[in-house]
């Protein structure tokens, strides 16, 4: 009889703790911003950085194996979330991931998690070094897309179109000046918008004027 295949292993991830959302230096447009601590903050955070994991790690396996490789990854590094709230939180991650219009953020050769450094300068000329971690990057037809997931109720905010303009303007010399396009992801939600150009210019320009905080 032929011989049978063994079941690959499971990724290494599936039984690693999820990881704690990092804390930026004050430079950092992705810095958290203080709030009520509430049990229901308290499990969208618990959600968020699930998410993270689960949207950094999925695209890497195979597509028949995604939604076990997740429930498996919940049961056991998920017990703050009710199963309800584990279940609503793998369909909407695997709903991004494998959402068409997001092809280039999750198919082959985008990349999770990428860090940066970089040199940006206000309208004076004066050049401000950003960290930033942008949560899922990749290149499609020449355009390069961003992306960065955020928890909480679907709105456009102020500091997330300034978050994704300094990513943006980091990003561009990375690939030689090519367009860059940014989407937010909620996670809430299931859902994505792209943020235009000219909103994202507009926010760098606000940025680029603004006087620093004092040291």
């Amino acid at each position: 009889p032929a011989a049978v295949s063994p079941e690959p292993p499971p990724p290494a991830w599936l039984t690693a703790p999820a990881p704690h959302e990092v804390a930026y230096a004050p430079a950092s447009p992705s810095r958290r911003l203080a709030g009520e601590v509430t049990p229901e903050r308290l499990a969208r955070l618990e959600e968020g950085r699930l998410a993270h994991r689960l949207l950094q790690s999925l695209p890497n396996l195979p597509p028949e194996r995604r939604r076990a490789a997740a429930e498996a990854f919940l049961a056991r590094r998920g017990a703050l979330l009710s199963p309800e709230r584990r279940a609503g939180l793998v369909t909407r991650a695997l709903a991004l991931i494998e959402a068409p219009a997001l092809r280039a953020l999750f198919g082959p050769g985008s990349h999770a998690e990428v860090p940066f450094v970089a040199a940006l300068a206000r309208a004076d000329g004066e050049a401000v070094l950003v960290p930033g971690r942008i949560d899922r990057l990749g290149v499609e037809g020449g355009v390069v897309w961003i992306a960065d997931f955020k928890t909480g109720a679907a709105v456009m905010r102020r500091e997330y179109q300034r978050q994704l303009a300094l990513y943006r303007a980091a990003a561009a010399p990375m690939f030689g000046g090519a367009e860059v396009r940014a989407i937010l992801l909620w996670i809430d939600s299931g859902g994505f918008e792209e943020l235009d150009a000219s909103t994202l210019d507009k926010a760098f320009e606000d940025w680029a004027r603004e006087a620093p905080s004092p040291s």
